[in-house]
C-alpha cells in the first residue's frame, strides 16, 4: 500500500520542510492519530495544538503539499489523457523549480489557475478544492460526526465510549487526505459548494445534498447530461426534470457563452471520463454513484479499492424530500456505516491519486497536446 499524505502533519511546514514530513515514523504518525483522538475526547478539534484540526484546502500557505501535489496530479492526468490545460499551485506553492505564470493577491491563496490552451498571462479560470468528508469543526451536533460523538458521551462503558470517539477521530484524519475534496470553478463555489451543504438544522430544501459525496456526483452527472444536450427544447426537459442545485440561474444564463465553468466540465467529454481523470472510479456502480448510506464498504488488501456490498443511487427525485430522507434521521449504526464508507472511499481514491503521483516523480514529462474538439480522449 502506498503511503498516504495526512496533510493535517504538515500545517506548519513551509515547502522545505515538506519532504522531512512526508518521512514521519509509524511512531509519529500514530501520535498525530492520538491528537485526534484527544481532542475529540475533550471536544476540542477544533484547538488541538500544532497540527490543529484544519481542512488541508482552507490556506495554502498552512498546507502547501496539498495544494502543490493536487495540482501536480492534474497536470500528470492531463498528460496522460491527452489534454492541454495546464495547472498553477497557488502563489505559495511555487516550488520545485516550477514558475509562477502570475502573481496572485491574498484572495486568490486557495486557487489552482488554469490555463486551457498553454497560454502565460492571465488565466482561463480558477479552481477551488472543498473537502467532503463531513464537516468537523469543533464536533457540534449539527453534523454527522458531532452527532456520533454525542452518541458517543451518553455510553456507559468506557471501552465503548473510547471506541467510538477513536472512529471519529480515525475517520477525521483518514478523509483530510489528497483524494477527499471536489474541484469547483471558482465562479461556482460560492454558490454552489455551500449550497450542496448543510446542517440538521438548515431548512431550505436547496440543502437536501447535506455534503454527500454520492448525491454531488449525481447532480455533476446530471450536468453533464445537459451540457452536452445540443438540442434545446431537451436540455429544458433535463433542467425541469431534475431542479438539481447545481442548476443555479447563472448557469443556464452563461451556458452559450463559453463560460469558465462551462469549459472546464466540458473538457472531460463526458461524465465517464471525469469520473476517470479525478479518480472516483470506486465511487460508482456501473453508470450511477455509489449509495453511502446503503452500501456496506471495506478497503481491499491493496488499499487502491473498495469491496462489499455497493449499492447504487436510485431515482434521484427520492432524495429530495429531506424530511425523509435527511442523513439526520439515521440511527448510529447507519452513521457509522455511512462514515466508515466514505473513509474506505476517500483512501482508495487517495491511493489512487498517489499512484499517479507516483508515476509523475518517476517519470517527469512535458504536457501533450489536444484531442479532437479540445476534449480529453480516454485511452
Amino acid at each position: 500500500m502506498l503511503s498516504i499524505t495526512h496533510y493535517e502533519e504538515e500545517v506548519y511546514s513551509d515547502w522545505l520542510e515538506v519532504n522531512q514530513c512526508r518521512k514521519y515514523t509509524d511512531l509519529m504518525k500514530k501520535f498525530e492519530r492520538d491528537k485526534y483522538y484527544m481532542g475529540v475526547r475533550q471536544k476540542e478539534v477544533s484547538k488541538i495544538e500544532k497540527p490543529p484540526y484544519i481542512d488541508p484546502d482552507v490556506d495554502c500557505l498552512k498546507s502547501c503539499s496539498y495544494y502543490w501535489e493536487l495540482t501536480q496530479f492534474l497536470n500528470q492526468q492531463e498528460e496522460r489523457m491527452g489534454g492541454e490545460f495546464r495547472y498553477v499551485a497557488p502563489s505559495g506553492c511555487k516550488k520545485d523549480g516550477v514558475d509562477e505564470a502570475e502573481l496572485r493577491d491574498e484572495n486568490e491563496r486557495q486557487q489552482i489557475a488554469v490555463y486551457c490552451s498553454g497560454a502565460s498571462g492571465r488565466a482561463d479560470l480558477y479552481l477551488k478544492s472543498d473537502q467532503f468528508g463531513f464537516s468537523a469543526g469543533n464536533l457540534d451536533k449539527k453534523y454527522p460526526y458531532g452527532m456520533l460523538y454525542e452518541k458517543a458521551k451518553q455510553k456507559d462503558d468506557e471501552k465503548q465510549k473510547d471506541r467510538q470517539y477513536a472512529f471519529v477521530a480515525d475517520c477525521i484524519y483518514d478523509t483530510r487526505t489528497l483524494g477527499g475534496g471536489f474541484l469547483w470553478p471558482l465562479e461556482m463555489w460560492a454558490g454552489y459548494n455551500r449550497a450542496r451543504g448543510g446542517s440538521a438544522n438548515s431548512s431550505y430544501k436547496r440543502y437536501y445534498i447535506e455534503d454527500r459525496v454520492d448525491l454531488t456526483l449525481l447532480e455533476v452527472k446530471h450536468l453533464f447530461e445537459w451540457i452536452f444536450e445540443d438540442d434545446g427544447r431537451k436540455k429544458d426537459e433535463i433542467w425541469d426534470k431534475y431542479h438539481d442545485v447545481i442548476f443555479r440561474k447563472k448557469i443556464r444564463e452563461d451556458s452559450n457563452k463559453n463560460s469558465a465553468y462551462i469549459k472546464w466540465f466540458r473538457h472531460f467529454g463526458s461524465f465517464e471520463n471525469y469520473i476517470k481523470f479525478l479518480c472516483f472510479d470506486d465511487f460508482m456502480v456501473d453508470v450511477m454513484p455509489i449509495d453511502i448510506v446503503e452500501s456496506e464498504l471495506r478497503l481491499s488488501g491493496d488499499g487502491m479499492r473498495t469491496e462489499g456490498e455497493k449499492v447504487p443511487l436510485e431515482d434521484p427525485t427520492k432524495y429530495k424530500d429531506r424530511a425523509q430522507n435527511s442523513i439526520y434521521r439515521l440511527d448510529e449504526p447507519e452513521i457509522v456505516k455511512m462514515l466508515n464508507n466514505v473513509r474506505c472511499l476517500i483512501t482508495a481514491r487517495s491511493q489512487r491519486m498517489q499512484s499517479v503521483l507516483e508515476q509523475r516523480r518517476k517519470k517527469p514529462g512535458k504536457i501533450k497536446g489536444f484531442g479532437s474538439g479540445g476534449q480529453i480522449m480516454l485511452t
